[in-house]
């Protein structure tokens, strides 16, 4: 498999177990603990980032108002990688 991680941002994913709790899969742990989480991300499966992606995975609840603080989690995981 070719990849291109050293191009990029490293690889990090991160899940939420079904108890509410995090767990960082690959990469840094101090990154997780490092982004403070809005409430609405009781929703939220799991957050990735690749060399060239970030990742947000949701359950199907919410609306276009969670947009802002999905996308302001995902910039704030960007700067943490960097």
């Amino acid at each position: 498999m070719i990849t291109d991680e050293g191009k990029g941002l490293p690889y990090f994913r991160a899940e939420r177990l079904s108890d509410g709790e995090w767990v960082v899969r690959k990469g840094d742990k101090a990154i997780l603990s490092a982004l403070v989480l809005p409430d609405s991300s009781s929703t939220w499966l799991a957050l990735e980032a690749r060399a060239n992606a970030l990742s947000l995975w949701w359950q199907e609840e919410g609306g276009i108002d969670d947009l802002p603080l999905q996308l302001d989690v995902l910039g704030k995981l960007r700067q943490k990688l960097a």
